[in-house]
């Protein structure tokens, strides 16, 4: 993860965005493979609610950086799509993945001036920086404000042959929520605009497997 994050962050460093452009981090880093200088790591499959290991695993963090970079400068988002389930280490409902060929994070500069990217990567941190003219706009963030909750279920699945009463749980749940956060843009001489982001995540269950085999009590 720390390799692939590292990789896009050194393609991403240096470049310009004129004003009026679209950004896409998909098209800027191309398709991640070996050749490319990515290595397999754990990547979130939404169909199959499980974790895979795929070459990229781990760029998700890094599209997120750069997306709340954008977010909180006040430029234009054209294309973001967060998780399915909402992990932790990410802001709740302002975060975004990538998955090259169907989801993207396009960034479109409608300021007057170009924009700078910079990136760092530090032992436990990746930073990523636009530099720009920000034009007189002030951007204020509020959120996330949860609006409903799912507590997590369990799944079970019969196994013959473990002992009745016997449970093991094989992978852990992730509650579902919808979530909404706002920004709001104070532009000289123009209205305030304000942004809303909304996002379902889905309720993963708890998958557990309990036994069904019944064992005979000996005579006495």
């Amino acid at each position: 993860r720390v390799k692939n994050i590292a990789k896009a962050a050194s393609v991403v460093d240096g470049t310009v965005i004129e004003p009026g452009q679209t950004f896409s981090l998909n098209d800027k880093l191309g398709k991640r493979t070996a050749e490319s200088g990515y290595f397999k790591a754990p990547v979130y499959v939404g169909g199959e609610d499980t974790f895979a290991e795929d070459f990229g695993g781990g760029i998700s963090q890094f599209t997120t950086t750069m997306f709340n970079a954008a977010w909180i400068a006040g430029y234009k988002d054209i294309s973001h799509t967060p998780h399915s389930i909402y992990i932790s280490r990410y802001p709740m409902g302002r975060e975004a993945t990538l998955n090259y060929g169907s989801i993207d994070l396009k960034i479109q500069d409608d300021y007057k001036s170009g924009i700078l990217v910079r990136t760092y990567v530090g032992p436990t941190s990746v930073t990523v920086s636009l530099y720009g003219n920000k034009e007189g706009r002030q951007v204020t963030l509020e959120g996330p404000n949860i609006l409903g909750e799912t507590p997590v279920e369990n799944q079970y699945t019969d196994d013959p042959n473990l002992e009745v009463g016997k449970e093991i749980k094989t992978a852990s749940g992730y509650p579902g929520s919808v979530v909404e956060n706002f920004r709001t843009i104070k532009r000289p001489g123009l209205p305030d605009k304000r942004d809303r982001l909304t996002w379902k995540y889905v309720m993963v269950p708890n998958k557990i497997t309990r036994g069904t085999k019944v064992v005979a009590v000996p005579a006495t």
